[in-house]
């Protein structure tokens, strides 16, 4: 195993790959180990909304941007470009649309939508920044978006219970 390890080249690509994989599933587990049931539930439920919206809105846009990104030609790169940006604009805002319909199947509150809309921002936009990232050959770069991508995901979804903690320990302590 430490021969394999001593091998691979792109280490932090593949340690980048490993946590983005298990971050949602160990964050459900931590919330149920810490016997936060609900909050669990509620984290489900916006990685399943979220997560069903990121496939309606898996459209291979990028893929004339991607064709020809090393275009010798300049005003085609321009416009592929050009045209790649406003496409993705134009898919983040129906697809953000998308996620209302996907929670009201789901007989959500309004604010697991809210928390669905910001999960599925942070996952759009950083998933074409690795996009790219990827495109160029920077490994590095996107083992260090993707870990930021994780961090976000970790700072927003666990901030209810950090903030739950500082609330018992001030009521317990007054007492």
């Amino acid at each position: 195993m430490i021969s394999f390890l001593k091998s691979i080249e792109n280490k932090p690509y593949i340690f980048s790959r490993f946590i983005s994989a298990s971050i949602k599933p160990l964050m459900l587990f931590v919330s149920l180990a810490l016997g936060y049931k609900e909050f669990g539930t509620v984290i489900a439920m916006v990685f399943l909304v979220s997560s069903v919206n990121m496939m309606l809105c898996s459209i291979p846009i990028y893929r004339d941007f991607f064709i020809n990104y090393n275009n010798k030609s300049s005003l085609k790169a321009k416009y592929f470009r050009h045209k790649y940006k406003s496409e993705i604009v134009i898919l983040f805002l129906i697809s953000i649309i998308f996620i209302i319909p996907i929670n009201q199947f789901f007989e959500n509150s309004i604010e697991i939508l809210i928390c669905s809309v910001l999960i599925f921002s942070v996952d759009k936009i950083y998933d074409e920044i690795q996009r790219v990232l990827i495109l160029k050959k920077d490994f590095n770069a996107w083992s260090t978006i993707t870990n930021l991508k994780n961090i976000t995901l970790v700072i927003f979804l666990l901030n209810p219970i950090i903030n739950i903690n500082i609330i018992y320990r001030y009521f317990s302590i007054t007492d």
